[in-house]
């Protein structure tokens, strides 16, 4: 059992760094690396990239330690980036399959009595009901987990609580290019049509700062403009469609913050005063002011 063998390995490499065995702690870690690849056991090399980072920086290998650090980014990188894509992918998938099956359900009743048709109806919407909650299950995961954020920012905390079953706004964070990408996005509408926009943020996010490398907030936001504008249609003056954006990229190495909003402010604390930064005061793909 090769993923039982890393898990045992990595469990030593634990022992090891905790009673300052480093050499030994960085030979099971080796091994890991070595072998986890074989088997695409990618949350078992984020382990060890991560622990070696830290035995090096114990050892004052500071280059090392970097370059584990480095190499546990762009690993955690592409791993969120295909978790998302999946989720993504399914969640259409079910949407078009559900919107297939009320369409048929409604030309049948077409065909039937009135008392009928009423039963079939409150049968319909009890189901569409449920589907709408597995929807809810399925956008649910496709947010990142709080865990990944609270892991390397202790003072944070995140609070999301729909109004609807299924959800208009949205958070959306990652790590690219060493620095990390945080947003918070407002769409347009609430339930089912505000979850849709919901699919439409998440995937752009991902398509526009994983896929393209874009990095700085001022462009994402601006990329995400013209994707929303060109595929709901929103050049026309009476389209409202679109989403309120408060994004910042934060920079670990030189522990600068860059700060991007659609009509969202960012509030900030210093020397005990609340400031504010407004955003610009037009929405992604909205009707322009």
């Amino acid at each position: 059992d090769v993923l039982g063998s890393l898990t045992a390995k990595l469990k030593l490499a634990h022992f090891y760094y905790m009673v300052d065995d480093y050499q030994e702690a960085l030979r099971y870690l080796n091994q890991v690396k070595e072998e986890a690849p074989a088997i695409q056991a990618n949350n078992k090399m984020l382990e060890a990239y991560k622990l070696c980072s830290q035995v090096h920086e114990a050892l004052g290998q500071y280059k090392e330690a970097f370059e584990n650090t480095k190499f546990y980014s762009e690993l955690a990188e592409r791993t969120m980036g295909d978790q998302r894509k999946t989720q993504t992918e399914r969640i259409q998938a079910i949407a078009q399959a559900e919107r297939a099956q009320a369409d048929a359900e409604i030309e049948r009743l077409r065909n039937v009595e009135l008392k009928e048709a009423y039963t079939q109806i409150e049968k319909q919407q009890e189901s569409i009901v449920s589907s709408i909650r597995y929807a809810s299950r399925i956008q649910q995961s496709i947010l990142p987990s709080p865990s990944f954020l609270t892991e390397h920012f202790q003072d944070s905390f995140l609070l999301f609580k729909p109004r609807d079953i299924v959800s208009g706004d949205f958070y959306w964070f990652t790590m690219s290019q060493g620095r990390w990408v945080v947003a918070a996005i407002d769409c347009t509408g609430h339930g089912v049509p505000g979850a849709f926009m919901v699919v439409l943020g998440n995937t752009l996010l991902a398509d526009i700062v994983l896929e393209q490398g874009v990095i700085d907030p001022g462009q994402i936001i601006h990329a995400m403009d013209e994707r929303v504008t060109k595929t709901l249609g929103s050049g026309d003056t009476q389209a409202n469609d679109g989403m309120d954006v408060a994004m910042v990229v934060y920079d670990p190495q030189d522990r600068r913050l860059a700060f991007a909003g659609a009509k969202n402010p960012l509030y900030y604390v210093r020397d005990g005063e609340m400031n504010k930064i407004k955003g610009s005061v037009s929405a992604i793909g909205g009707q322009r002011l």
